[in-house]
């Protein structure tokens, strides 16, 4: 009897799989809008080429968008229609003015494979929607690492960080410490990381406010009390001031930063920069950052759907993620592990370490992105002044839920 019953599951399966239609696409002469902060001379260079000689029947038209509501507005006022969007900058612009799309149907439609794509960056695509579709397909990712400049250390008499394992966050601070002060008549400064304060934070996978009501939570979770008194410990630490070092400047012994920093300056500056894995919350080990995806959605207004999803489809192929990472722009796909392989044609990146970029895994997303999270601002200039931590924590939510109320009232 239960072989029977299987068997009767295993036709129902299948009978469903054969209701659905495959389709396939078409290669009639097309042209798409495709719209990125990017610029076109640049989004052809990155993208536009590419696709164009993959697939010779689609004409591409680049759209100048700043990734703001307001200037979607203008761009539909002046009849232009994206069929493409990169969301980069996130997906609000798209909410607001009723132009999100979700891919799911299509993707089992056109019988796509998206198994090389790693789960959690289509799981974080999924979390800023609330009906938790898959609303783009992420092209390429960030990475974020801990550089430190091996002359300051030197300077200092400190041992290089392990190049292959996390330091903890607290240890992060008394090395940091042990780095900052004056040396041969220079000051130097331990760390900077005031442009990715919240690189601790994108490792807890929390939502600071509810995303249904948009209650402040920021006092109810203790999470975010470690993360301020981390915050604070960074801001006080005794002769690390910003304004009297640069790291590019070399009187920066440590940084926090994206995976641009070997590109930033010319490769003989940086000779005596290399990078470590980014640090860690000591009971949170192996965790890094919530992955930052850049993708590209298909506008819900579009009379172009199939050719924008063909677009999309090369630009997170195989062989393009392949050539993204080695050109040295991380990548969601895991299709012959391209991030091993990862700067390989960058000469920025030669000799360097670039792998600490991958040695510890994305956090995992909440359930569901919250869209009032932005309104929710830390200003630590203020906790530098009294190091109150119970105190700030209050006040911040105070502030914040003023401005989120604002934003409700006016929707």
């Amino acid at each position: 009897m239960e072989k029977e019953n299987g068997g009767e599951t295993n036709n129902e399966t299948a009978n469903e799989k054969n209701e659905i239609e495959i389709k396939a696409f078409s290669n009639e002469e097309e042209t798409i809008k495709v719209a990125t902060v990017w610029g076109t001379e640049y989004f052809d260079e990155r993208i536009g080429d590419y696709v164009t000689d993959k697939l010779p029947h689609l004409t591409i038209e680049h759209v100048d968008w700043d990734g703001t509501t307001e200037n979607l507005e203008e761009l539909y006022a002046e009849d232009t229609v994206p069929d493409v969007f990169l969301t980069s900058t996130g997906q609000e612009p798209l909410e607001e003015l009723d132009s999100v799309y979700g891919l799911d149907e299509m993707i089992e439609s056109y019988d796509v494979d998206l198994t090389h794509i790693q789960d959690i960056a289509l799981e974080t695509i999924r979390s800023r929607d609330k009906e938790r579709r898959l609303v783009g397909i992420p092209q390429e990712t960030s990475v974020i690492g801990l550089y430190y400049n091996k002359e300051i250390f030197d300077v200092f008499g400190e041992s290089y960080p392990n190049p292959d394992e996390s330091m903890t966050w607290g240890e992060l601070m008394k090395l940091a410490g042990k780095l900052s002060g004056e040396r041969n008549g220079t000051n130097y400064c331990g760390l900077d990381m005031e442009e990715l304060e919240s690189a601790p934070l994108r490792q807890l996978s929390l939502n600071k406010t509810d995303p249904e009501t948009g209650e402040v939570l920021i006092q109810s979770e203790p999470q975010f009390s470690d993360y301020v008194k981390l915050m604070d410990e960074f801001y006080n630490l005794p002769n690390n001031d910003a304004e009297d070092c640069d790291f590019l400047g070399k009187t920066t012994a440590m940084k926090i930063g994206w995976q641009g920093v070997f590109v930033w300056d010319e490769p003989e500056n940086m000779e005596e920069i290399d990078v470590v894995p980014l640090p860690i919350w000591e009971n949170s080990p192996g965790i890094g950052p919530m992955s930052d995806g850049h993708p590209w959605a298909i506008n819900k207004h579009s009379e172009h759907k199939e050719a924008a999803l063909q677009f999309i489809l090369e630009g997170v192929s195989k062989e393009y993620q392949t050539i993204l990472s080695r050109s040295g722009t991380p990548v969601p796909s895991t299709a012959t592990r391209p991030n091993e392989e990862y700067g390989l044609d960058n000469p920025n990146m030669e000799n360097k370490n670039v792998s600490a970029f991958f040695a510890n895994d994305p956090a995992p997303p909440p359930e569901q992105i919250s869209v009032w999270d932005k309104y929710v601002e830390f200003d630590f200039e203020e906790l530098e002044e009294s190091s109150d931590v119970i105190e700030f924590l209050r006040k911040t939510e105070e502030e914040s839920d003023i401005r989120i109320q604002e934003a409700m009232s006016s929707q």
